[in-house]
């Protein structure tokens, strides 16, 4: 049994969480197999995913692939009082909408010389592209709060993240 508190890239995890990885039985049969899944959920939420391996007695090669697409929509409201001077008083209400779409692209080799040691090498591509938007209304209220200023603000942001993770493993089997 491993506990992995920051997986590798070996181990496409996507969250934040560890990896408990519980080696069974190391798989001898040679042969080609795949995984194809999707998912939707509430609020246009998606995510597919495939995987592709092939194995022999020495080698392992896995291409995998994801696309999620999350969604969120909220409101925030905010009363506050400021003291700069005179006090005055703001109130804000905030609806927002947050999009993202994130693909992972990864792959694997593992050689296994001999029961004992095994090598693998893996790569893992990730690419966030966010889209969020804002859109808010202040009210400004005075010291006696009575109404002084009104405005609205529009919030568009867009990102475009890209990471790459590389990963190079040696295993060695002790007898006891």
């Amino acid at each position: 049994i491993e506990v992995m508190n920051n997986p590798s890239a070996r181990f496409d995890a996507n969250g934040e969480a560890g990896v408990i990885n519980i080696v069974l039985k190391k798989p001898k049969d040679s042969g080609i197999s795949g995984i194809i899944a999707g998912s939707a959920g509430t609020t246009d939420n998606y995510n597919g995913s495939a995987r592709v391996m092939f194995r022999n007695r020495k080698w392992g090669v896995s291409i995998s692939g994801n696309e999620r697409i999350t969604t969120s929509i909220g409101t925030t409201s905010k009363n506050r009082e400021v003291n700069k001077g005179t006090p005055f008083f703001v109130d804000q209400h905030q609806d927002w909408r947050d999009r993202n779409l994130t693909d992972v692209l990864g792959a694997r080799v593992t050689f296994s010389p001999d029961t004992m040691n095994e090598i693998t090498s893996s790569v893992l591509f990730t690419s966030i592209k966010g889209k969020w938007d804002a859109s808010s209304s202040y009210d400004h209220y005075d010291a006696n709060h009575v109404l002084s200023e009104v405005y609205d603000r529009t919030s568009p942001d867009r990102d475009l993240d890209h990471n790459t993770d590389l990963n190079l493993n040696y295993t060695h089997k002790f007898i006891k």
